[in-house]
């Protein structure tokens, strides 16, 4: 998660559009998720556009990963960024109840795993000129 720290550090977390969250509706998870949300983004003003991929398509286990990765990257390429089903209980996260359509530049996946198995991935929008 160093690699995660320095990377956000070195494009701002202010340039992140849109956080495709591990968010597996887990009370200790999301609350854990929430903490940091609030620690690295400040308030709902300053967040990006957060969703978690698991609370639509339920948590396919070892294919959640791959399978958010896979949302992101769509998410850019359309520019729409998929609803949450709900917002509670952190009506102070940017968690929209509608899709959006969305111009995202960066975007941020991250997952979590048993044992200390951890990844945060950086994704960047990408105009072939």
């Amino acid at each position: 998660m160093l690699e995660f720290a320095l990377a956000l550090k070195s494009i701002g977390e202010r340039k992140i559009d849109y956080f495709n969250t591990h968010g597996t509706g887990t009370v200790l998870n999301d609350e854990t998720e929430y903490n940091v949300i609030r620690k690295i983004f400040g308030n709902k003003k300053n967040q990006p556009v957060i969703n978690s991929t698991k609370g639509i398509l339920g948590h396919t286990i070892g294919a959640s990963g791959a399978l958010e990765i896979a949302v992101t990257a769509l998410s850019i390429h359309k520019a729409r960024v998929h609803a949450n089903l709900t917002e509670d209980p952190f009506a102070d996260l940017n968690l929209p109840l509608d899709t959006l359509d969305l111009e995202i530049n960066y975007a941020l996946s991250t997952s979590y795993g048993f044992g200390g198995h951890n990844s945060a991935v950086l994704l960047k929008n990408y105009t072939n000129n």
